[in-house]
This record gives C-alpha cells, sequence and structure tokens, in this order.
C-alpha cells in the first residue's frame, strides 16, 4: 500500500472515530500528494455501499471524499457526480450528492480582499446582498481570517442543529441563512444573529481549535472572539446602548444586594 492510499484509508478512519487531527492531517497529506491522490479517492467512492442503506458512519465517508475531490481536481469531481447520479443510490448518499453538486460546482458570488471566495446556494434569496454582508463583516477592524479556504453561505431548514459551521480540515466557514427573505425587525435580527456566527465561527479558526462538536473551552473563546468583533463592528451601537442603561445601573446593583441578602437570610437545614 502507498503512502497516498494509507492517508485515505486514515481519513476515513479519522471521520469513523471523530479525531480531527488525524482528520486534518491525513487531508493535508492528500492535498499536498495533488493528482496523484485523485484515482485513490475515485476508487474509494466507486463502492456498491452507496446503494445500501446508510450504516454508521458511511454518509460522513460519502461528504469527505467528494469535497477532498472537489480539493484535488474540479473536472474529476464533476465527472464522479455524473458516475454517482447514473447508478443506482440510496435517497440519503442521493441527497448527499446532489448537495454536494450544488455547494461545490457553483461559481463564487464574490471574492473578499484577500481573495477568499463567498459562495452562496442558489435556493438562498437576494445571493448578492447576503455575500455583500460577509465583505463588510470580513472588513472588520481587528479582523483576520487567516488561511480560511471559503465562506459559504447555504440554505436553513428546519432540522438543522446549527447556525454556523467551521469545517476544520478544509479551513472554511459555513453560515445558514433562511431560503426565503423575512420582513420587518426579524430580517434585522437575522443578519445581526449570522454576523455573531460568522465572527463566532471565525474566533475557532484563529484560535486553531480542532476539536469538533461542543468543546466549552473552546465555545467561550470563539464567542469572545465574536462579543469583541461585535463591538468592533458596532462602537457607537453599544456605546448608545451603554449611554441608556447607565441611569439603571444603581437599580441593578442594589436589586444584587438584597438578592444576596435573602439567600443569606434563608435558614441552612441542620445536619
Amino acid at each position: 500500500m502507498s503512502d497516498v492510499e494509507r492517508a485515505v484509508v486514515r481519513l476515513l478512519q479519522g471521520v469513523s472515530i471523530d479525531d480531527t487531527v488525524i482528520r486534518r492531517d491525513a487531508w493535508r497529506r492528500l492535498v499536498d500528494a495533488g493528482p496523484e491522490a485523485v484515482p485513490h479517492v475515485r476508487a474509494k467512492l466507486d463502492s456498491a455501499a452507496w446503494g445500501e442503506r446508510p450504516k454508521g458512519p458511511s454518509h460522513l465517508y460519502l461528504g469527505v471524499l467528494l469535497s477532498l475531490l472537489h480539493e484535488l481536481d474540479v473536472s474529476a469531481f464533476r465527472a464522479e457526480i455524473g458516475r454517482l447520479r447514473s447508478v443506482r443510490l440510496h435517497d440519503r448518499y442521493l441527497r448527499i450528492v446532489d448537495f454536494m453538486a450544488k455547494m461545490r460546482d457553483a461559481p463564487p458570488v464574490l471574492h473578499l480582499a484577500d481573495g477568499t471566495p463567498v459562495f452562496v446556494a442558489e435556493e438562498v434569496e437576494d445571493r448578492g446582498r447576503i455575500a455583500g454582508y460577509v465583505a463588510r463583516w470580513a472588513r472588520t477592524p481587528g479582523m483576520e481570517l487567516g488561511d480560511v479556504s471559503r465562506i459559504d453561505v447555504i440554505g436553513w431548514s428546519g432540522d438543522m442543529e446549527y447556525v454556523g459551521l467551521y469545517r476544520i480540515c478544509e479551513s472554511a466557514i459555513v453560515l445558514t441563512w433562511p431560503a426565503r427573505r423575512a420582513r420587518g425587525m426579524l430580517r434585522w435580527w437575522r443578519r445581526i444573529e449570522a454576523e455573531h456566527t460568522f465572527y463566532h465561527e471565525v474566533g475557532h479558526h484563529v484560535c486553531g481549535h480542532l476539536e469538533s462538536g461542543q468543546a466549552p473551552e473552546q465555545e467561550r473563546e470563539a464567542d469572545d472572539f465574536a462579543r469583541w468583533t461585535m463591538y468592533a463592528a458596532h462602537p457607537w451601537f453599544f456605546r448608545t446602548v451603554k449611554t441608556l442603561l447607565l441611569p439603571f445601573k444603581p437599580i441593578v446593583h442594589l436589586w444584587m444586594r438584597l438578592r444576596r441578602r435573602r439567600i443569606k437570610a434563608v435558614p441552612q437545614n441542620p445536619e
């Protein structure tokens, strides 16, 4: 078995046991291998397993292999999408293939000043306006995208368990956005939520986080980065809010003192 073949196996092992470091290192090894890795990735994709009911993390294998193939060779990716669509696939695998085809084979809506491409799914309304928001957020003082490879805005659906993701292996950021345009205050609130999510996911990248899932310490660091970046993006708004709330500060402090006294006054049960 060659080093490249071992790297493909290692990548899938990392996916199977949810080890981000193994996945990242194998991914980078394969990207460095370039065209040499393409036939080995396509060999893994040429499997009868995609026609059967998904078992374990097999659906994750399909997604990561297609993502890697796109990174290695866009033409090979398109050819593989065509081949997979021509064979019998289980419905869940077919949805993954269709999603990857839509997300990976569309041109970027724009590029940021540093060249980072911004992709917005076709089903999302006002694609240009949303990409413009991302470009504005990226210009926030203190913002450092570093080597973020791409930013994807995808349509949000009710079964999603997230509003944003940091794809560690690819150093990519994913934001969700409702497919239909919101109205009134809800539209404003959705934009603020998306902006905070964007800063949060960039925070994971800037802090060099490697653990997937909700690691409490990493989430706190990303939240801290998002909070300070939101302040840098909207300093006058936060100063105004702080000024408006200033008269209520003594009332809040008094309430907290009274609350502490009431807690101390509660008789304790004898041991």
